[in-house]
């Protein structure tokens, strides 16, 4: 349609207009450096053709490198220059700039023959052509630009009202651009055409609970002390953003947000994303026959991993999405907030695991088997995208066209092998007897060993001694604590995945009690 056409006119034009508006920028810099540079080494230019060439060799050479550090710098930085992935990481700076200089000098030597030759006569006014028309070209089209970028109809040109984050765990282009491509993802669309997309690159840990936390603050997880998924939000030593939005007096609306247990208190509502501690939490992998006698009596199962076809296992994610929307419309509602942050996790779930079946020709031989590929849930991945594009969307239908949209990931993607399940140890504590439950929750006062802050549900378990005489209310005695020790390694070394089969546990580490020298 003419219209729709027009729309993409005008769109490229703004964004060109951006881009060279920026890049004149730096461009300005780099001529007003030469033209200093020139003044300075202006005396050399005028004793003779040798002082000449020095001359103009010295004022070409800072020139070449200002321009070329100059442009790396905006190709790095600038949020509206093209994206180089071959030159965002900083360890491969160090020999760009080296070939920077190498080539800068052979440059700006052959351009300082080549013009010392033509200019013989006249030196000084040919020089000055070369410094002072690129700097006028350069202020007469920022003007232009300037003029092209102002706000019409009746925009007043101030910061957006409202601010809206939508963080997606593992959200990468290289699964959200070929499904944007294909037409799957119209909210995401929109956001590229309208707005402005890049790589993010992931600096150190690439663990969700930090990233998030930076992401959120500003700060590395050295200065903010977030590291794991154990972290409470009492652990944050960092202010986050809605913590300042708060304290100046804007309303907040925080939903989901990683490690954020117990909410924050905020000036509007916050709702945390908790690892819930329930006894039934175990997430099992399909195949689990071998491990069955075990877990009937340790595990409890629930339908996330073990579905029978696509759509059930996909739930979770529809699940998730879903319910984010039920509640961003009551935040919405009840308190119209001017800074709204939203975290989404299944992608990062469904693209470990689903990823092998969505593009089987990549992971078919080698450590991966036929057998390993189901080709029903080819469509797993682009179901949890598909949820998130209609949380986008909804959000930007509640929140207008007038807020500023921030839709955020904290690392890529990659599938991972199938893990046998998530042990529930405080289930297998308490069946062994060295945990007790009052009611629903854990019985501290009765309890001999429970599961440390630090722990993560990845990998390692952190099992910590109940000692009387550092907790209160401890019930090992301190002087019977190696002796508890072993035996609690006794216990769990004996334990296997069913009668006569290998044991449950691949490793027993033991760490001494505090302030012990052992």
């Amino acid at each position: 349609e003419p219209n729709e056409q027009l729309r993409l006119i005008s769109n490229a034009f703004l964004r060109f207009n951006l881009f060279a508006y920026s890049l004149c920028f730096y461009v300005i810099g780099f001529w007003v450096l030469g033209l200093i540079t020139f003044v300075v080494a202006r005396p050399l230019i005028t004793r003779g053709a040798l002082g000449a060439v020095v001359g103009r060799f010295i004022v070409y050479l800072v020139m070449v490198l200002a321009l070329s550090l100059g442009l790396l710098v905006w190709l790095r930085f600038d949020s509206m220059a093209p994206l180089l992935p071959r030159y965002v990481v900083l360890t491969e700076l160090k020999e760009l700039i080296l070939r920077i200089i190498v080539l800068g000098a052979l440059v700006a030597l052959g351009l300082s023959l080549v013009i010392t030759r033509a200019i013989r006569k006249q030196p000084d006014v040919g020089f000055r052509r070369w410094i002072i028309v690129p700097l006028v070209v350069c202020v007469c089209y920022i003007g232009f630009a300037n003029l092209a970028l102002s706000p019409r109809g009746g925009q007043t040109g101030s910061l957006p009202r409202r601010v809206v984050i939508l963080g997606i765990d593992a959200g990468t282009w290289n699964v959200a651009l070929p499904f944007l491509e294909q037409g799957y993802l119209p909210a995401f669309e929109a956001i590229v055409q309208e707005g402005t997309y890049g790589y993010l690159d992931t600096y150190g840990s690439q663990f969700t609970p930090p990233v998030w936390t930076s992401i959120a603050t500003g700060k590395v997880r050295s200065k903010h002390g977030v590291y794991h998924f154990g972290n409470l939000s009492s652990d944050w030593q960092a202010a986050p953003v809605w913590s300042i939005a708060s304290s100046q007096g804007r309303k907040v609306g925080v939903v989901n947000w990683v490690c954020t247990w117990p909410p924050f208190e905020v000036n509007g509502v916050f709702i945390s994303k908790i690892i819930s501690d329930e006894p039934e939490r175990i997430y099992l992998a399909k195949d689990f026959s071998a491990y069955e006698p075990l877990a009937e009596s340790l595990l409890a199962t629930v339908d996330l991993l073990v579905p029978t076809n696509a759509s059930e296992r996909i739930h979770y994610a529809s699940q998730e999405a879903r319910l984010l929307r039920r509640i961003h419309k009551n935040v919405v509602s009840n308190i119209d907030p001017d800074f709204a942050a939203y975290y989404y996790y299944s992608t990062d779930l469904v693209q470990h695991f689903f990823w092998k079946d969505m593009e089987p020709e990549v992971f078919i031989g080698g450590d991966w088997q036929d057998t390993e590929i189901e080709p029903e849930y080819a469509d797993a991945i682009l179901e949890a995208w598909l949820q998130a594009d209609s949380l986008l969307a909804e959000l930007v239908d509640a929140y207008g066209d007038s807020a500023c949209y921030i839709v955020i990931s904290d690392h890529g993607a990659r599938p991972v092998k199938r893990r046998m399940g998530r042990l529930n140890v405080d289930r297998l504590l308490h069946e062994i007897g060295l945990l007790e439950y009052r009611g629903t929750a854990i019985d501290s006062v009765r309890s001999i060993c429970y599961v440390a802050s630090g722990w993560s549900p990845y990998y390692r378990i952190d099992l910590k001694i109940n000692p009387s005489l550092y907790i209160q209310h401890g019930t090992v005695d301190i002087d019977r604590y190696h002796e508890i020790q072993d035996e609690i390694r006794r216990l769990l070394s004996g334990l296997k995945t069913r009668e006569g089969g290998e044991a449950l546990f691949a490793r027993l580490s033991l760490r001494s009690h505090p302030g012990s020298s052992g």
